[in-house]
């Protein structure tokens, strides 16, 4: 009886301190002046509280004064997840004018709710409420103030702490409670050591984190933007759905979803048989994978289910032989056990995918995945299958879940994994041309490209997606010939572990080279161009930072242009060579007989560099650009 009472007095006690901020006239007052700002969050209060390992109820308090259009469409709407494991309570909102008078209310019989499956072609369980105010009626700044106490039974995911979330925004106050009944949980700090930034982590049960009057801050370009505080926490021991276990080991984690998913791989005798017919005596491993594969592709297809346990555990594989549909985990799950049947030993891995891969979390074990894929452990050369996709060739993984980590799941244990790390020889762009030139500037140019890798992506997407006319319209934007119209163009996929599309374009140009009296002045550099040269920033404090996923590549062009008799060089380049710390470019060009061949080679290098870097980068985009511009001077002898 006694801890009931504690534990009452402990919860009045946080409901008291969630309210104990309230916008006010002098609040209003302290923030109205800021100039250059989008908004300023008057005070954004969270506060968590782990009841017992299957319960816990969060509060949540903030009011932000918006200064713009912009500030309203991120600040001005209201919204609050759940699905069946969770309820949201006590919804209110308010609108102040600038002269702090409150003109609206929002309220929860006010809030609308829509489940999340109605923006795709998924079955969820997840929901949204959401509510906002009449905006358009009142002038900038008004302040929008809002708050919601939510109760959850699905404890795999704990809250965390981001108090600067948006650019141009000042922050006034923002604070983080993560409290519990004696039960045991973990979190990550990041860049928490700052001026104006209060921790309390000393008590076992109850930490707490606040910052005060922090500037508006803007991203750097080249930037991992990761110098911003946050805190992530996690449990150590969860209950959900009367699923238990202990999460603090990426070992624990991989557990829970090995006995979440176990036995749930068994096949119907139609599909058995259908697999007899696909396996050949002598087939190695590699050759059983591919025609468990494409089997698999040609026979499903994706549909997004979030249901029941927040998505983790998987529909049964006959369920998914039968109805020819499965997310992530089921398409998974079932071609894991289409590869079980042929002798393939596979694995399912948990992964966080798409281009917003963050890998400041890896030492922190934690449910912080969004898909699932297949893994073919190899003693040298792992396969890894996207099992959602029909059109993906066998191992090919791509800036989708390539170039991070994923959590193997076996039963022996589970770790995190390098998934395919792609380097700059993997992505690449070839390309040949041959130049058919005439006295008058105009020429017929044929063009034979292949692109490799994370490069051949967008035009695999183009060439198995849109039609011929469609196609067209994308070649135009793409090809950078002057005053050249399109005659003939191909596309042709080829399918392979690294795989690549071959594009051939055959163009004319009115006028590829510009002839002013008896001299001609081409550009060799007929195909390729590099990036614009950034702005220069004096102070910068964030790492340089290129992308390996967009910067990691090596392209290489040979042109050869026949020149008509009589056009003599007057004026050639030289042949270029520029070396940097991520990266090296040359080109080169020769007169053999009435012919020019030209020769252009550029390789980068992504990854994080040192911050003077950024100056380093800026000069060798300058350099490489200008060696792109250089022009060949031909005279015409015969006039």
């Amino acid at each position: 009886m006694k801890n009931i009472k504690a534990l009452l007095i402990l919860f009045s006690l946080c409901h008291h301190l969630v309210k104990a901020q309230e916008v006010s006239p002098s609040l209003i007052a302290s923030a109205i002046n800021e100039k250059g700002v989008n908004a300023v969050v008057l005070f954004d209060n969270t506060q968590f509280f782990i009841e017992k390992p299957g319960y816990s109820t969060t509060k949540k308090h903030w009011a932000v004064m918006v200064f713009n259009e912009e500030a309203a469409k991120e600040h001005g709407l209201f919204k609050a997840y759940y699905d069946k494991f969770s309820k949201i309570k006590r919804i209110d909102g308010s609108l102040y004018l600038a002269n702090g008078k409150a003109v609206e209310s929002l309220k929860t019989r006010d809030v609308d709710e829509i489940g999340l499956s109605a923006f795709s072609d998924g079955i969820s369980d997840n929901m949204v409420k959401f509510g906002q105010f009449d905006n358009m009626n009142y002038e900038y700044p008004f302040v929008v103030e809002f708050s919601f106490e939510k109760q959850d039974k699905n404890m795999l995911f704990y809250p965390g702490w981001f108090p600067q979330k948006h650019e141009k925004t000042k922050v006034l106050y923002s604070s983080f409670t993560i409290e519990s009944a004696n039960i045991p949980f973990r979190f990550k700090e990041h860049k928490t050591s700052i001026p104006g930034l209060i921790r309390n982590v000393g008590l076992p049960f109850k930490k707490s984190w606040e910052i005060k009057n922090v500037a508006p801050f803007e991203y750097e370009p080249y930037s991992k933007n990761d110098d911003l505080p946050w805190v992530m926490c996690a449990p150590e021991i969860f209950e959900i759905d009367e699923y238990t276990g202990t999460f603090k080991t990426w070992a624990d984690i991989g557990k829970f979803y090995h006995e979440l998913n176990l036995n749930r791989d068994e096949l119907p005798a139609s599909s058995l048989q259908k697999l007899k017919g696909l396996i050949a005596p002598g087939m190695s491993i590699a050759e059983k994978t591919k025609a468990v594969y494409e089997y698999m592709q040609s026979h499903t297809r994706y549909m997004s289910i979030q249901l029941d346990i927040g998505g983790w555990q998987t529909m049964p594989a006959t369920m998914v032989a039968e109805k020819g549909y499965g997310d992530c985990k089921a398409l998974t799950n079932y071609t894991i056990a289409l590869l079980k049947n042929v002798g393939v030993l596979a694995y399912p891995a948990l992964v966080y995918a798409g281009d917003s891969y963050d890998d400041s979390s890896e030492d922190f074990p934690s449910m912080n995945f969004n898909h699932v894929i297949a893994c073919v452990p190899m003693p040298k050369d792992t396969i890894w299958l996207e099992c959602t996709s029909q059109t993906e060739p066998l191992g090919y993984q791509g800036n989708f879940t390539g170039n991070r980590k994923a959590l193997l799941i076996t039963p022996n244990g589970s770790e995190l994994v390098n998934t395919t790390q792609y380097t700059p020889e993997n992505n690449f762009q070839r390309r040949t041309a041959e130049v058919w030139l005439e006295k008058d500037g105009k020429a017929e140019v044929k063009i034979h490209s292949t692109y490799g890798g994370l490069q051949q992506e967008k035009r695999a997407y183009i060439s198995q997606n849109l039609n011929i006319d469609e196609q067209r319209k994308y070649l135009l934007g793409s090809i950078d010939i002057p005053s050249f119209e399109l005659q003939e163009f191909e596309y042709k996929v080829l399918k392979s572990r690294l795989p690549e599309v071959i594009e051939k374009a055959n163009v004319s140009s009115r006028k590829l080279a510009s002839v002013s009296g008896k001299r001609m002045f081409l550009k060799p550099n007929l195909l390729s161009s590099f990036y614009r040269t950034p702005l220069k920033k004096e102070g910068r404090e964030s790492p340089f930072y290129l992308d390996p996923n967009s910067y990691s590549f090596e392209d290489s062009d040979e042109i050869i242009f026949h020149i008509p008799e009589g056009l003599k060089t007057e004026a050639s380049p030289k042949d270029i060579t520029i070396e940097s710390s991520f990266g090296y470019y040359s080109s080169s060009i020769e007169r053999i007989e009435n012919n020019l061949k030209y020769h252009r080679k550029i390789r980068v290098k992504g990854g994080l560099y040192p911050t003077d870097a950024y100056d380093e980068w800026i000069q060798f985009v300058k350099d490489v650009n200008r060696a792109d511009k250089q022009r060949v001077v031909l005279i015409n002898e015969e006039t």
